[in-house]
């Protein structure tokens, strides 16, 4: 699942490679030549704009700090500490061991250490959290302070996502099929809390399944997307099925697009015919833009239909899909 990292930024050594680096993404055209060619092609695909924000931990000590970089994965989300207060955080997109970089933007320490266990950042938001409340809700002493860069476990990191509503649709959690199962066999009267974290890693292991790369094609307009544009759609309402048919991957939903696909099926103005065709409700809305999209995809052929998957998408067409009104 997705953990939390600490990232103190409260030093003016850190303070100036904040403002160097996140508050100013890092051209990748500017810096190619220190980059290898696969970490520039995995950025360039990313980040389509050509930067990112980065940042970057020294190995320390004894190698301390590989230990926890070691621990941190693509989705993981950054919290910058510094004044008593989390201030920032975002989402590792990507981590690259890369000292010539690291020297580049931010030289080097005085034992000669650079800060080469770097990642780049995305969907940087604003916080403004004290300490005091962010020992609350991880479980750390009342005087606990920020200290040093961590990779925070999987309950204390749940507890701040839960807080703080940190759920992603590019960059979900991801839980192994077994883990997933056991968690759903195993609900019954728990709290809220526990539920929604089972459905977010329930949710990250779907999406992982339909789209294990950068990019994919929705399965009803059957456009190119980049990942983060793209929804691991039920193809049956989640709440209407069975623990065993939401573990029916990859049947049991198919990727839908942000541009109006996702919707418009979760709408019921779109659906699948028995044999694969995509449907148009009868039943929109006056609106030129929805009509022009819909009759765009009329007769499409779905990527998701197979034989495996049709009973799924015939209730769909009996329970959601707008027929008759």
């Amino acid at each position: 699942m997705r953990r939390i990292v600490q990232q103190p930024a409260g030093s003016p050594e850190s303070h100036k490679h904040y403002k160097d680096t996140v508050e100013s993404p890092v051209s990748f055209a500017a810096h190619a030549s220190l980059l290898t060619s696969t970490d520039l092609q995995i950025l360039s695909q990313l980040h389509p704009t050509g930067s990112a924000a980065m940042w970057g931990a020294k190995p320390g000590k004894g190698e301390v700090n590989v230990k926890q970089y070691a621990n941190m994965s693509p989705g993981d989300f950054v919290v910058f500490a510094s004044n008593k207060r989390i201030f920032r955080g975002g989402t590792v997109t990507h981590k690259f061991r890369n000292a010539a970089l690291a020297e580049s933007l931010w030289q080097r320490d005085e034992e000669g250490e650079t800060w080469e266990l770097m990642f780049a950042l995305d969907e940087l938001r604003e916080l403004d959290l004290t300490y005091a409340e962010y020992n609350t809700v991880v479980g750390y002493g009342a005087n606990a302070i920020v200290q040093g860069f961590r990779v925070l476990g999987e309950e204390k990191s749940a507890a701040l996502f839960e807080y703080l509503s940190l759920d992603s649709d590019t960059y979900p959690a991801v839980g192994t099929a077994s883990e997933v199962a056991a968690k759903i066999a195993g609900l019954g009267g728990e709290t809220e809390k526990l539920v929604t974290t089972v459905q977010r890693l329930e949710q990250g292991f779907l999406r992982q399944s339909l789209l294990p790369g950068l990019e994919g094609d929705c399965a009803l307009c059957g456009r190119t997307f980049p990942r983060k544009l793209l929804i691991a759609a039920h193809i049956k309402k989640r709440s209407e099925c069975s623990p065993q048919e939401r573990l029916d991957v990859p049947h049991v939903a198919m990727l839908a697009c942000k541009f109006g696909c996702d919707s418009l099926y979760e709408e019921g103005y779109l659906g699948v015919d028995a044999t694969g065709g995509v449907l148009v409700s009868k039943f929109v809305e006056d609106s030129t833009a929805i009509s022009d999209y819909l009759s765009a995809l009329a007769g499409r052929q779905c990527a998701a239909h197979t034989p495996a998957s049709a009973d799924y998408f015939s209730w769909h067409r009996k329970y959601t899909f707008k027929a008759t009104g």
